[in-house]
């Protein structure tokens, strides 16, 4: 059991904190890909159904996100810039900037 005691590096909580410094180019980039709205239907509908159709509607490359953030509101995380086009306004799917 001593040997096992020897291999365990022993941690303090202070060991485990660390600092972030914060990059407004990184920041900025991550808000120019990213798009926050809200699903407004009469029932619930699945999160697989939902990410299909908007897959479908908006044809983002491979790799975009969806996460459910509260009941109904969602963000969306895109590999490249998301398009926030005025067809976009006018579909019968919600998108506002």
């Amino acid at each position: 059991m001593k040997f096992l005691a020897s291999q365990v590096e022993h941690n303090s909580l202070e060991d485990l904190s660390f600092s972030l410094k914060v990059d407004e180019s990184v920041a900025n980039e991550a808000i120019i890909k990213t798009l926050v709205g809200r699903f407004l239907a009469k029932k619930p509908v699945s999160n697989s159904l939902l990410r299909a159709v908007m897959g479908k509607v908006w044809r983002p490359k491979v790799g975009w996100k969806m996460q459910e953030v509260a009941p109904g509101y969602f963000i969306f995380r895109f590999t490249r810039r998301a398009k926030k086009s005025a067809d976009m306004n006018t579909m019968p799917i919600w998108v506002q900037d």
